[in-house]
């Protein structure tokens, strides 16, 4: 019967990719990076003019052949415009738009919460009623209220987005700084002669840029949302310039007839939304310190009744142990349980184990 015995070295997989977090990262990062390839390559995928008005070829549906032989997969707007050029094209605008304001806004709330949370007093006073008085705002509402001040341009859609959203990196650079500036590292750097700047720079901002990554990342789809929404009424991308919002909004007179006009661009921001925040979810998974457990694993290459023998009580949930110091009993897996495993936990391959409780540093136990 094989054995086994904890301490020992596992078998214990290198790459990133081997675990269950980096695979579902590396699945959702090729997806993000094939839809940016398809935003930022417009003029490659769509070598023409997308807004080219064909009066006699307005509303046609998807599919259509063209009067110039070019096929209109997503069919025409009411000006004979090319659905799918647009859609296109208002990609790379929004993708623009989006990653231009988190990091203006990541940038500029990040650079004052350290300053909030580091020196403090007047400082931090000031900073944080401000960040506080913005976000007291419904953040629509007040991009809205801006914007009509504003005339429309992407330069402006920019900075009222980033006025919006400057306040959330603020408030998390912030708290971040309060529980990291009382640490010995910051003390010892500090006693020995390390000047303030020197401190934040090379010992703070780098502990904290986790959790500001993968904010950012999630507020990229959020500004997304958010510049379509202003385009839709009027207030963001102008035309001619092609915009999903926009085109949503003209479709909208249309859908009794030409559903295709406010529906396409509607999937297509409703997919990319979702696939930036499937990314986030998964970068954030992934740089979990509480979950990085379940990356020291061993692989089960039993096919006969294998007993694992860990300390108790434990509680086996989704093809993991979750086990406490306390001594105990072991378990036991059959070969059908472990071909379950394989068949649920992992396709491509064999089945991982863990062994080790949350948070522990515990060697992974080996199967032979």
């Amino acid at each position: 019967m094989p054995s086994v015995s904890l301490g020992s070295p596992g078998v214990s997989a290198r790459r990133w990719t081997a675990t269950p977090r980096g695979r579902r990262l590396l699945r959702m990062g090729v997806l993000l990076i094939a839809v940016t390839i398809a935003g930022l390559g417009a003029p490659v995928l769509v070598p023409y003019d997308p807004l080219v008005q064909r009066l006699e070829q307005h509303l046609l549906p998807p599919g259509t052949r063209l009067s110039d032989g070019q096929i209109a997969w997503l069919g025409t707007d009411q000006l004979g415009r090319d659905l799918g050029g647009q859609v296109v094209h208002g990609a790379r605008i929004s993708m623009l738009v989006a990653s231009s304001t988190v990091v203006l806004a990541g940038v500029s709330g990040t650079a004052l919460g350290l300053c909030a949370g580091y020196y403090g007093g007047t400082v931090d006073t000031v900073i944080m009623r401000l960040a506080d008085l913005q976000l007291s705002f419904p953040a629509l509402l007040l991009a809205i209220l801006i914007a009509a001040i504003l005339e429309p341009s992407v330069l402006n859609v920019i900075l009222i987005l980033s006025v919006i959203r400057w306040a959330v990196f603020t408030r998390l650079a912030y708290g971040s700084v309060l529980s990291l500036r009382e640490r010995q590292f910051v003390e010892a750097a500090l006693a020995q002669g390390a000047t303030h700047a020197r401190v934040i720079w090379a010992h703070i901002l780098p502990n904290m840029l986790t959790p500001i990554i993968i904010v950012a990342t999630l507020q990229v789809g959020t500004q997304m949302l958010a510049e379509a929404a202003l385009s839709f009424l009027g207030l963001g991308i102008p035309r001619p310039l092609p915009s999903w919002g926009v085109t949503i909004s003209e479709g909208r007179e249309y859908l009794d007839n030409a559903w295709w006009i406010a529906t396409m661009p509607g999937l297509f921001l409703t997919f990319v939304v979702m696939t930036v925040g499937w990314f986030g979810d998964a970068l954030r998974d992934y740089l979990d310190p509480r979950g990085r457990w379940q990356e020291r694993r061993v692989k089960i290459v039993a096919i006969d009744t294998v007993t694992v023998n860990i300390p108790s009580p434990f509680q086996m949930t989704g093809g993991y142990v979750d086990v406490t110091d306390t001594p105990g009993l072991g378990i036991e897996l059959n070969e059908g349980l472990v071909r379950e495993y394989a068949r649920r936990y992992d396709e491509e391959g064999p089945c991982w184990f863990w062994a080790g409780p949350r948070g522990a540093e515990w060697e992974p136990a080996r199967i032979w």
